[in-house]
């Protein structure tokens, strides 16, 4: 009886303490814009309005908006809606080249973004290697910040995947979580253990999370930097070299550091402060470039590149 009585009590204290949150916070709903430059022959941009909490997931899609791209301060072309919140554009950027994005919204200020479309680093790789585990690299400059990941393709034993050198692989490849090295320059943000760890394997590097992100350099010493990658390549692994403009750099790392923030298990992290880098003038979002560069190799049909 006197459990009841305790547990009516507390009960009791709970509700009267309860007070209805009001949610309807006036949120100003922004344009976000989204566009990053490739070494491909077709860019995609994305534009969409911010929502308030208790708005849908879904952004809404700025249908009457009009995204044109400038180079060295000529016009190229307008992006073609082809679908729901996706816009393209038949274009190669050229390296060292300065670009413009503006995003014309009737009634609204112009947005406005710019970016330089880097060149890529020069990286050599070295035909030694422990095969499934270590690959030998030289890096000869360093102009530019460098995103280094490994994507591996699996065919289930079929045998029919067949990665052509230089090229990207598809768009099922998956992204390994670990990947190691003994870069003398790697940033060790996202560093998490060694491959030491592993005792079945001859890996012996600082391990990272998903990527390795390696700073410019005005200077590389002469006959370059001699470094090793490490991961638990699969058959059809490409390491892709991701040359990145300072925009793109930028967003990544502070998305990256975002991300991990919020994996704490405290959930306060989850309001945190950390922004993610946004260079649009008169709205958020993203405009950078990248250029990228793939090593393959094909354990099968022994392709190297």
């Amino acid at each position: 009886m006197k459990v009841e009585v305790g547990l009516t009590f507390i009960i009791f204290l709970l509700n009267a303490c309860v007070e209805n949150l009001d949610m309807d916070v006036s949120v100003q709903k922004v344009a976000v814009v989204n566009c990053i430059l490739s070494n491909d022959t077709v860019q995609t941009l994305s534009i969409t309005r911010s929502v308030g909490l208790k708005d849908k997931y879904i952004y809404d899609e700025i249908e009457n908006a009009r995204a044109t791209l400038y180079v060295n301060g000529s016009k190229i072309d307008t992006f073609e809606r082809v679908a729901y919140d996706f816009r393209r554009l038949k274009y190669t950027p050229v390296a060292g080249a300065s670009y413009r994005l503006e995003v014309e919204i009737p009634g609204e200020t112009t947005l406005t973004a710019t970016t330089t479309m880097p060149g890529n680093n020069y990286i050599l790789r070295d035909s030694r290697e422990l095969k499934y585990y270590v690959k030998y690299f030289t890096q000869y400059t360093s102009q530019n910040p460098m995103w280094i990941c490994v994507l591996t393709e699996y065919d289930n034993g079929s045998g029919n995947i067949l990665l052509k050198p230089g090229e990207p692989p598809s768009d099922t490849a998956v992204l390994e979580k670990d990947i190691g090295t003994d870069h003398p320059w790697v940033d060790q943000f996202n560093q998490n253990g060694s491959f030491t760890e592993y005792t079945s394997t001859p890996l012996t590097a600082p391990k990272y999370d998903y990527y390795i992100r390696i700073p410019a350099h005005s200077e590389v010493p002469v006959g370059g930097i001699y470094f090793r990658l490490e991961a638990q390549y699969g058959g059809y692994s490409t390491i892709v070299f991701r040359t990145a403009s300072i925009e793109y750099d930028k967003y990544m790392k502070s998305s990256f550091e975002k991300m991990k923030f919020n994996e704490e298990a405290d959930f306060t992290t989850w309001f945190d402060e950390i922004r993610v880098f946004s260079n649009i003038e008169n709205g958020v979002g993203i405009f950078a470039a990248y250029s990228d560069q793939y090593f393959t190799r094909n354990e099968h049909h022994e392709i190297f590149n």
